[in-house]
């Protein structure tokens, strides 16, 4: 009864729209999770990430939840996971895409999920690697291993936002290290924005050395 009365008078809204949600609903009301601009590139094997990363790493799959764009509602939403500390948006959608690639099939191509890591630095002062608590609802959902340290960020670089291509390029390379756990393992890459696809290839690098079977990469959005 308490929480039915602190929700009259601070109402749970939804992160996309900003109207309030109803009972039943989490983090999105029901109009923006079947609104939100989906890519279904999972159903599109020559899409436009994969063609990002060919050449560069040798990609065997790429795909993303939602299409991003500047001042757009997934915008709104990457933004209030990265950096205003609202896990729960991480885990719902995550666990929404998980189960959707499940129920797909895709699940089957791979034997472990490994995220996108932060330099300790930059960990201790957000408080959580954004691309672990997406890659661990995948995970769940998916049926598949999960290993949140099977890459490390062994240098801090500065927010790749506002970086040239070049520049975004220049600043990860070579600064991962990928552990020999994921050798002989069919490896799905995950992170929270695909931009210009810089440190899934600086990543890929990584793994690549590990002697893995397979690298695929996927997303919570892509950058338009």
């Amino acid at each position: 009864m308490w929480k039915d009365f602190l929700s009259i008078i601070f109402p749970d809204c939804c992160y996309a729209c900003n109207d309030v949600l109803t009972k039943g609903e989490n983090v999105l009301c029901t109009y923006c999770l079947f609104h939100l601009p989906k890519t279904n590139f999972h159903l599109e094997p020559n899409n436009s990430f994969k063609s990002r990363l060919l050449g560069k790493i040798p990609i065997k799959e790429a795909f993303a939840y939602y299409k991003f764009t500047k001042g757009g509602q997934v915008q709104k939403l990457v933004h209030a996971f990265k950096y205003k500390g609202i896990k729960e948006i991480g885990e719902v959608l995550g666990t929404r895409y998980g189960l959707e690639l499940y129920n797909a099939g895709i699940a089957n191509n791979y034997d472990l999920v490994v995220p996108v890591p932060l330099h300790k630095s930059k960990l201790k002062k957000r408080g959580y690697n954004q691309a672990a608590v997406l890659a661990k609802a995948l995970a769940k959902e998916m049926k598949i291993e999960y290993n949140e340290n099977a890459l490390e960020k062994t240098t801090s670089n500065q927010s790749q936002t506002t970086k040239s291509k070049f520049i975004r390029w220049k600043n990860v390379n070579e600064i991962y290290v990928a552990t020999n756990v994921v050798a002989n393992k069919r490896v799905l890459l995950v992170d929270d924005v695909v931009t210009t696809g810089a440190t899934f290839e600086s990543c890929g690098l990584a793994l690549s050395q590990q002697n893995v079977k397979s690298i695929s990469a996927t997303a919570l959005a892509i950058a338009q």
